[in-house]
């Protein structure tokens, strides 16, 4: 999966990151972003296309929705925290991507459990435990059941807890501009939110991180990758465990069933502060020319 989110002649550099020499990071740069959204387009909905969509033109300038669905949680909570936390294990980086270079598992990267998924190489070790989809199938239900557009049964997906502070970066999945980056909070013991989003216009701005709102009739929500930046920090005594979505929108049918979560999400939310809309334009994040 990796690769198909990398094009081959994205500029990569060499550069010192919290005191670690990394190899082949590659540049943040609007001529990245762009020819990372290109590479994308030929396997998703863009079908090889990647001249901006209407898609995009509606939604792009969403930065975070909450979705407008239940929440989502397994049946017995207690159960699958302690299931979680005996098989979860610390993952190594094994690709370079726009945040940092390789690097072995170690007690400060994240704790996972991924899905069982054909012919997925993600920038980070897999750590696949068949007996979830079993253990836990009411969870998968729910999701399928709420967010149709994620994918068949063996959608790619990660459960990862931070052992440590997240630095800020965006992720290396879909660049296309859209609020695709779904997230469902399964466990939180924090006292505040430790995960924050930056607007982070490919230029010269003085935005700051700002913590995700709290969530009191769901907990999934969605950002934009493309237009943010995210970071988490580990307050002492707090757990979480996110449930993140690794699936590009493929797909009519997919692409439908997103925008329907996504307008019956926005009508819910509009007249709150739960919505952040960016006031930058797509040109201070992709090339179109």
């Amino acid at each position: 999966m990796t690769d198909e989110f990398t094009a081959p002649d994205v500029e990569r550099v060499n550069k010192t990151i919290n005191n670690t020499f990394n190899r082949n990071v590659m540049v943040e740069s609007k001529e990245n972003l762009t020819k990372l959204r290109a590479y994308e387009s030929k396997t998703n909905f863009l079908d090889c296309n990647p001249v901006y969509t209407e898609l995009e033109k509606t939604y792009g300038k969403y930065l975070y929705i909450p979705f407008a669905i239940p929440t989502i949680l397994p049946a017995d909570l207690e159960k699958f925290v302690t299931f979680f936390y005996k098989h979860a294990k610390h993952a190594g980086k094994q690709k370079e991507d726009l945040s940092s270079g390789k690097f072995p598992a170690n007690p400060r990267s994240y704790r996972t459990i991924d899905s069982h998924s054909p012919e997925w190489t993600p920038v980070w070790t897999l750590n696949t435990v068949a007996d979830i989809y079993t253990e836990f199938s009411e969870l998968f239900e729910q999701i399928h059941d709420y967010m149709p557009w994620v994918g068949d049964k063996d959608f790619r997906w990660n459960m990862w807890s931070s052992a440590k502070d997240v630095p800020a970066h965006r992720d290396h999945t879909s660049m296309v501009d859209l609020p695709s980056s779904m997230r469902i909070k399964l466990y939180d013991t924090n006292a505040s939110e430790t995960l924050s989003l930056l607007t982070d216009p490919i230029r010269a701005h003085n935005n700051n991180f700002v913590p995700l709102p709290t969530l009191t009739d769901t907990n999934s929500f969605t950002w934009n990758n493309l237009r943010t930046k995210h970071k988490s920090f580990k307050q002492e005594g707090g757990d979480k465990i996110l449930f993140i979505w690794r699936e590009k929108l493929i797909t009519s049918q997919q692409v439908n069933q997103f925008v329907d979560l996504l307008d019956k999400s926005i009508a819910k939310y509009k007249d709150t502060d739960l919505i952040w809309i960016d006031s930058n334009p797509v040109t201070d994040y992709l090339n179109l020319d």
